[in-house]
């Protein structure tokens, strides 16, 4: 269980040596170091995210000239570099904002609310979790499919669930992908989306109604562990809630940054979201 734990929150401690890329990103307009960009190599369990000053630190270990990096994150254009374009640090990565065509949805005056939870709303009193964290997440993630019969739907919550967490604090990425051939496919945020969690919080929830957010298809919604805050005393303990699954949802994880998607190989986590029912013209 500790292994798989291990896995669940994908940390990783990477200590700098002298074999170690390092760099920073940077919006390129601004100069701004951007804080948590993903750092991966595509289908290779090789990431990392940048820290709050934009800083960047990869194991030379585990690349080779001929891997070519990604730099992503929502509401930027993504950036490819090859690894032999890289020197040992002083590296600086710049971003482009990405330019995104809002989808106008006109709904009729005579609509009736009508909200929708989707996913795993009820907590069991099974749970999956260990002592002794690291300080940072590597852009492991861990969520489940949402499915939607077809209705055009507002999203308006994105909730799950922790049985107990002994840390001062946590801070969550939620991420949303439409699926691609039952894999998380591209991303419909517009903008990140980040939640934190205190100690001895329960349900972790996000109002997400001012996004904008509408789906008519299945997604698949995942949690990501950006950095804890360990506490002075105790054990630091954070343990996730296994949620009921009458629908048989599938479980979607990755190890780290652009590493390959795994379909059930996790427990089936308490995740859900409410959305809000649509009538459209």
């Amino acid at each position: 269980m500790k292994h798989l734990l291990a896995m669940c929150l994908s940390l990783s401690i990477i200590v700098s040596s002298a074999q170690d890329i390092q760099g920073i990103v940077t919006d390129r307009s601004t100069q701004e170091p951007l804080a948590y960009v993903r750092i991966g190599i595509p289908d290779k369990n090789t990431g990392t995210i940048s820290r709050d000053d934009g800083s960047f630190i990869l194991a030379r270990t585990q690349l080779t000239d001929r891997d070519t990096l990604v730099f992503s994150m929502v509401g930027y254009e993504s950036q490819r570099v090859r690894v032999s374009d890289l020197q040992q640090d002083k590296n600086v990565i710049r971003l482009t904002s990405a330019i995104y065509t809002l989808n106008e949805v006109t709904v009729s005056a005579d609509e009736i609310v009508e909200l929708k939870t989707l996913g795993r709303p009820k907590a069991t009193k099974t749970t999956i979790g260990h002592s002794g964290t690291g300080e940072w997440g590597n852009g492991g993630e861990w969520g489940v499919e949402i499915k939607n019969n077809g209705d055009e739907l507002a999203l308006q919550k994105i909730a799950f669930h922790t049985r107990f967490n002994t840390m001062d604090s946590i801070l969550f990425r939620l991420n949303i992908y439409r699926l691609d051939s039952d894999l998380p496919g591209n991303s419909i945020l517009q903008k990140e989306i980040y939640v934190t969690s205190r100690k001895r919080d329960k349900w972790i929830t996000a109002d997400v109604k001012d996004l904008k957010l509408i789906i008519t298809g299945n997604i698949v919604v995942t949690m990501e562990i950006i950095r804890l805050w360990p506490s002075k005393t105790g054990d630091n303990a954070l343990f996730f809630t296994y949620g009921e699954d009458p629908e048989k949802l599938k479980t979607y994880a990755r190890e780290s940054s652009f590493s390959p998607w795994l379909i059930n190989t996790r427990p089936p986590l308490a995740l859900y979201v409410v959305a809000r029912k649509l009538n459209v013209d």
